[in-house]
């Protein structure tokens, strides 16, 4: 059976299961890696977009799924070497987060910006007008836009050096226009 799931992400759906990535991970640390997951994923959703995997984050998971410490810490190790959280950013800060999670944050009406130095997001697509106020993402001009733009700035060019030659002309004594 082909698996659906086209990249490790929380999609929890019928694929989910039987694809590559989630056998891997529980061929190699057994089903209790799956109630890890899903602990970790309800305390990311809480926070917003992530966790500190920490000793409070750890007591949290600890008393939703009934696991050791201990289990928890490889569980999570084996999670992210799976490529479920971003890797880099786990290795670096200890946080358990992915894009795909920031983008769906991202979208929440009540969202705060995510800082830039824990961001995974690509440069966003403009998908509209509306989305480009959101995100305050400046819009690409149309064809319309552009044209009268460049007439405006030629106008501006001929006015100026009609400015200047006019001042060239008043300064020699000329007044032949």
């Amino acid at each position: 059976m082909k698996s659906r799931m086209k990249s490790r992400t929380l999609s929890l759906n019928t694929a989910f299961i039987s694809s590559p990535a989630v056998a891997g991970i529980i061929a190699s640390r057994g089903a209790a890696v799956i109630a890890t997951y899903i602990a970790v994923l309800t305390i990311v959703r809480r926070n917003g977009w992530h966790a500190c995997w920490n000793d409070s984050t750890r007591a949290e998971a600890a008393a939703l799924t009934g696991l050791n410490a201990a289990h928890l810490d490889a569980d999570i190790e084996a999670i992210v070497a799976a490529g479920f959280f971003d890797s880099a950013l786990f290795a670096a800060r200890r946080v358990l987060s992915s894009r795909r999670l920031q983008s769906a944050y991202r979208r929440r009406r009540d969202a705060e910006a995510i800082p830039e130095e824990l961001s995974l997001a690509r440069p966003e697509k403009v998908r509209s007008k509306r989305h480009a106020r959101q995100m305050e993402i400046p819009l690409p001009e149309n064809r319309r836009q552009r044209r009268e733009r460049l007439q405006a700035e030629k106008r501006l060019r001929r006015k100026q050096s009609r400015n200047t030659g006019n001042a060239r002309r008043h300064v020699r004594g000329d007044t032949a226009p």
